[in-house]
This record gives C-alpha cells, sequence and structure tokens, in this order.
C-alpha cells in the first residue's frame, strides 16, 4: 500500500502539470488526495510494526516529522513557485519518487 501511494502520487504530480481546465486539475488533486489519506495510516501501521517496544515514541515522532514537513512544505513551494509555477509539482514528484525507491529496499 505505501508503494503503491508513493508511486502513484509521484506521477500524479506531473500529470497535474498537464491538467488544462477546472475538471483535469480537480480529477488529479482527487487521486492525490486519495493516495495520500491510504498512505498516511498504512505508514502509521508499518511503523508500529517495526518496533516492538516504545510504539508511542515512534507514532509521536512520525507526528513530529509530518509537522516539520506541513511546515517547511508550503514554505519551500512558495519559493520555487516563485521561481517558476511547476517547480513545486516537479519537485514534489521528485520528493515522493525517491522515497518510493527507497522503500524497494524495505520488505
Amino acid at each position: 500500500m505505501i508503494k503503491g501511494s508513493l508511486l502513484f502520487t509521484s506521477f500524479a504530480y506531473v500529470v497535474l502539470l498537464f491538467a488544462k481546465d477546472f475538471w483535469g486539475i480537480f480529477l488529479v488533486a482527487a487521486r492525490i488526495f486519495f493516495a495520500t489519506a491510504m498512505l498516511r495510516p498504512a505508514l502509521n501501521t508499518q511503523l508500529s510494526k517495526m518496533v516492538e517496544s516504545e510504539q508511542g515514541y515512534v507514532a509521536g515522532m512520525n507526528n513530529a516529522y509530518m509537522s516539520v514537513g506541513n511546515i517547511l512544505g508550503p514554505t519551500l513551494a512558495g519559493f520555487l513557485f516563485d521561481t517558476n509555477m511547476f517547480a513545486p509539482f516537479i519537485a514534489g514528484g521528485c520528493i515522493l519518487f525517491i522515497t518510493f525507491l527507497m522503500t524497494l529496499k524495505l520488505k
């Protein structure tokens, strides 16, 4: 589930660049939101299965890192958008694809 969500979302970000009208953007964005909604619970489950003890600590650190991402992500996207309006989508797709490649090493 994690690998599929990451791969799908990374390509959806790139497809979003080619959406021309409201409904095209809406459909791609809806798919991105769905894949992200599937990713978060799967990621929390995987993290809790990876540790036998201190699951609360791992869950807390996961939430802390997601909060940092929620702060830094839009800030970085704003700077990238000032450079080129397509740059945040390309960067997001690349980051998600690199993350997908990193998950291939997991069991």
